[in-house]
């Protein structure tokens, strides 16, 4: 899974087709069930991700409540917390990242 967006880096690059991926979340029990925090990093593109190329830039400790009711797993309500902040919002899943066709 991966988040497709169009994003302008920091020095001013655009990539139209970001490549946005979580490397890594933690949990950790609250009183009342439990945070999640994530990390991750953004590629020019889904191509330079898969060819091993460096990301143009990362995100991390993004957090938020697990719903332990959820028809979502832990790693798609990380990708859908991503998608509600800044620059994320008009992102589209990837559902087949990671995936071999």
């Amino acid at each position: 899974m991966a988040l497709i967006f169009p994003y302008l880096t920091k020095s001013g690059v655009e990539c139209p087709k970001a490549y946005a991926i979580i490397r890594e979340m933690t949990a950790r029990k609250k009183s009342e069930g439990y945070e999640v925090e994530y990390y991750g990093a953004i590629f020019a593109d889904k191509k330079t991700y898969e060819a091993g190329f460096r990301a143009v830039e990362r995100f991390r400790e993004y957090r938020f409540e697990l719903e332990l009711n959820s028809m979502h797993n832990i790693v798609e309500q990380a990708y859908l917390n991503l998608r509600t902040r800044s620059g994320f919002e008009y992102a589209e899943h990837d559902l087949k990242a990671g995936e071999e066709e």
